[in-house]
């Protein structure tokens, strides 16, 4: 073997994983190198990546890209589509779409008020300890929002909620004189 080869071939393996890095093809890495982006506030290229991830299928980039349109970051704001990716992560089963979706049918956003839809993507999502689902549900018990309307139950939510750190469950539960 030529001493040449020797040398080369470490170079070009590493050469190799460091375009491969910056070139993944794995959702699940497509995802990370998206929520990199993201801390380094780079909208742009979060907003590319984790639309490659989610349309390999990864709920969580599914949910994220709902955001990312609901939003406007990194890409045109867009209710249509942020429903459509909220959809898309919450029938694989993932809380955070599925109250992104509740939220949506909730606020007539990207499609027509909903409270019944609002009320079953919300309930799936708080059945996963989602602690924004548990807090909307709680609301919508304490107004009648889709539901009848339960203190109790509505405390109940908000309380559980608030302890996992939902901070307007907090607010609203000192605001009823409620501890936590």
């Amino acid at each position: 073997m030529n001493y040449k080869s020797l040398f080369f071939f470490p170079v070009f393996a590493f050469c190799f994983m460091m375009i491969n890095a910056q070139n993944p093809t794995d959702p699940e890495e497509q995802f990370e190198l998206g929520r990199q982006y993201v801390k380094q506030q780079n909208a742009e290229k979060a907003a590319y990546w984790v639309k490659k991830a989610a349309e390999q299928g990864h709920a969580g980039a599914q949910a994220g890209l709902s955001g990312f349109y609901y939003l406007g970051i990194g890409v045109d704001m867009d209710y249509k589509e942020a429903v459509k990716w909220a959809r898309k992560a919450a029938m694989q089963g993932h809380p955070s779409g599925q109250c992104m979706l509740g939220l949506y049918y909730e606020s007539c956003v990207g499609v027509e008020k909903n409270m019944t839809e609002a009320i079953k993507w919300y309930k799936k999502a708080a059945e996963q300890d989602d602690e924004g689902a548990i807090a909307k549900l709680g609301q919508c018990y304490l107004y009648g929002n889709g539901v009848q309307k339960n203190r109790n139950e509505a405390i109940r939510l908000l309380k559980k909620a608030a302890r996992m750190g939902e901070e307007t469950s907090q607010q609203m539960l000192r605001q009823m004189g409620e501890s936590y």
